[in-house]
């Protein structure tokens, strides 16, 4: 059985399809897949607060299958290193960290890595992956496997039905490895004649709007993630939802 060890945090297993994925990957025998059970509460109450209309019961019972699909999943007995663990900006994460310490895991998978950082977890000899660059890491370790894991996951979307061969699986791989593409040159630097120069009055410039998509993203403490960077889950969840492999190739110029 695999050493390297993981732990799902609770943002990680809110999306379905993400879910789906990376509880799939722990059945590989590539890596030991871990969470709590209060890791469970947190993402089943954060699909609650989206969707009231589901019934806790239902949620509860995919907690209960995740449990039986992975092998010794299921980490208990952290407690009590959670009041010793500071330097975190959320102090609701320590229970997190505390069982990656307490089970002996490498990695805590999270989309949000901005609140574990590095300086908090090196002395434990765990870092904060994002889903994209774990699932990535997986792929050059052993990518048929999780090849497989897709396959077994596309399987089970039977309405509609879903299908991808080896081949198209292994060329939306391909496009997970490309290089990233090269920087446009920047314009050179013109500077502007002076309202002095030009005839006119000095009127004050109007202040540029704030985006909205960055302003909630700085409300939520999440960082901005360009098309390059997203291009992993963007082809996972079209995947996940059954588009044509062909399609999705297409898309991405591979």
């Amino acid at each position: 059985m695999a050493s390297f060890t993981v732990v799902y945090d609770a943002c990680v297993l809110y999306p379905a399809s993400i879910r789906d994925l990376v509880v799939e990957l722990g059945r590989t025998g590539l890596l030991r897949a871990k969470w709590t059970e209060r890791i469970h509460g947190e993402w089943i109450s954060a699909v609650l607060r989206q969707r009231p209309e589901l019934a806790r019961s239902r949620l509860e019972r995919v907690a209960e299958l995740m449990n039986s699909a992975v092998d010794d999943c299921l980490v208990s007995g952290f407690e009590s290193l959670e009041a010793g663990l500071t330097g975190l900006p959320d102090p609701n994460d320590r229970h997190v960290l505390a069982a990656a310490i307490h089970c002996g895991a490498q990695e805590i998978v999270t989309f949000n890595i901005r609140d574990f950082p590095d300086a908090v977890l090196h002395p434990y000899g765990i870092r904060a992956v994002h889903p994209d660059t774990f699932v990535e890491h997986l792929l050059d370790l052993n990518s048929e496997a999780v090849c497989g894991a897709i396959r077994r996951i596309r399987r089970r979307l039977a309405n509609p039905p879903c299908w991808a061969s080896r081949a198209k699986i292994a060329s939306l791989v391909s496009l997970l490895r490309c290089p990233p593409p090269s920087p446009l040159p920047s314009r050179p630097h013109r500077p502007r004649a002076s309202s002095a120069r030009c005839g006119r009055a000095a009127y004050p410039q109007p202040s540029v709007p704030v985006d909205p998509v960055e302003k909630t993203l700085q409300r939520m403490k999440a960082r901005y993630r360009g098309p390059y960077n997203a291009r992993h889950s963007s082809v996972s969840w079209n995947l996940m939802i059954g588009k044509n492999p062909l399609w999705v190739a297409k898309q991405y110029r591979i």
